[in-house]
């Protein structure tokens, strides 16, 4: 997990920066510009959870996401993104990261995406859950993700580019640890695989702006 992290927010903004060439083009709605470029949004999320034994709807959240992109072409991007989500479930807290690298295709002023790459999982276990022991803080799951994206691009009349976009992910629990807090200081008491098909399902909706 810690070398994918390594991989998609420092090997890849690192190498596309080096090729980054002031070339003085524009980036439009409907031409893009080539070089290195920032997307940052915010928004909303819906999400369910599946396994062999339950089904739980995470119900509706917020989301935050970055997409580092190095746009090698007016039509294509290699993009390294992070994502996270906020739900809850009952009394509990459920944060989800993804760390994903992928493909983003213009086509005029509207996009694609699709992305691969790894979720991690925190849930803060509410004070009314019951669990196996009574001092479990969280649980820290994590496995591979995939998903797709439709976006449109957006300019004011003053220049600034936006963006609106909808994306839908598929995660695979494929670990989970079990968390107790000792004063400040998080330990893991049990690490184990998950075999149930332990599977989070979530659409989002996303608007946000150009930083670069």
């Amino acid at each position: 997990m810690k070398k994918i992290i390594l991989i998609l927010f420092f090997i890849l903004p690192l190498s596309t920066n080096a090729q980054l060439l002031d070339t003085g083009e524009e980036f439009l709605s409907d031409d893009w510009s080539e070089g290195l470029h920032i997307f940052v949004g915010i928004g909303i999320n819906s999400s369910t959870y599946h396994s062999n034994s339950r089904r739980d709807y995470l119900g509706w959240g917020s989301n935050f996401k970055t997409d580092v992109g190095w746009y090698f072409n007016h039509d294509w991007a290699i993009e390294s993104s992070a994502s996270v989500k906020f739900n809850k479930l009952n009394s509990d807290l459920i944060w989800d990261t993804l760390l994903t690298l992928g493909l983003r295709y213009r086509l005029e002023e509207y996009y694609f995406r699709a992305f691969a790459g790894a979720g991690v999982l925190v849930v803060v276990i509410g004070e009314d859950e019951p669990t196996a022991r009574q001092d479990t803080a969280r649980l820290h799951m994590d496995g591979p993700a995939l998903g797709i994206g439709f976006g449109k691009t957006h300019r004011t009349e003053k220049g600034k580019v936006w963006f609106t976009e909808v994306n839908s992910t598929v995660q695979w629990i494929k670990h989970r640890d079990t968390v107790i807090v000792d004063g400040e200081t998080p330990i893991a008491i049990n690490s184990e695989s998950v075999n149930d098909n332990s599977t989070i399902y979530s659409i989002q909706a996303s608007v946000g702006i150009l930083l670069f």
